[in-house]
């Protein structure tokens, strides 16, 4: 940023606009390709090579890498010699949600910087901007392990009904109500992945109380 303020950019300038735009030539963005899952090692060869350049504004070169994790062997081993000697001013940024995958080696050439996450109130308050009430979304993301952006393009309002049906027919059980097989058979016809998920969210909510 040409004009920033209070130390944040100001959004505005021609410099933040090709930020915004993912258009900046000495910002790289380094994702698994779309054909791959991985972040491959021509990837990183091609990265050392751009970075060897001199940046067009004469400034900090930036690199975000994400999700860092999903660097195979041979591309992590090709960055090495970067992270230990960033040509010029160059700054890397290895962001992932589980360090523990990273190697050793690149683990050991960085300094870990940890990015607390949001409690899970702030996050439905966030996903309920985009619609959708904070009871819905709270609901959701119950169900995701408090992971907003795999809700977010679903629909919190069957989510949230999914929860609460799941929990009356266990608060049943507890009564002595239920029958096992009809509930067996209505529930083989959901996704069964999501019904697991609301039995253990009511499992959790018992053990609190």
């Amino acid at each position: 940023c040409t004009a920033p303020t209070a130390g944040a950019p100001c959004g505005r300038c021609v410099e933040c606009r090709r930020v915004e735009n993912n258009e900046h030539p000495d910002l790289a963005l380094v994702s698994p390709l779309e054909d791959s899952k991985e972040i491959k090692v021509d990837q990183v060869r091609a990265l050392a090579q751009d970075l060897a350049l001199t940046s067009h504004g004469g400034r900090r070169k930036v690199v975000i890498m994400t999700p860092a994790e999903r660097l195979n062997r041979n591309a992590a081993n090709a960055l090495l010699k970067t992270l230990e000697e960033p040509p010029g001013d160059a700054l890397l940024m290895l962001v992932t949600g589980e360090p523990s995958r990273l190697p050793i080696t690149v683990q050991s050439r960085c300094t870990r910087i940890t990015a607390p996450a949001p409690d899970r109130a702030e996050l439905a308050r966030w996903l309920a901007v985009r619609g959708g009430s904070v009871a819905d979304w709270t609901a959701a993301l119950s169900l995701y392990g408090g992971r907003p952006l795999d809700v977010l393009d679903l629909d919190p309002v069957a989510l949230a009904g999914l929860q609460r049906d799941t929990h009356r027919v266990l608060d049943e059980g507890l009564r002595g109500s239920l029958d096992p097989v009809e509930t067996a058979e209505a529930w083989a016809r959901d996704d069964v992945a999501l019904r697991i998920a609301a039995i253990e969210s009511w499992v959790q909510s018992r053990a609190e109380d």
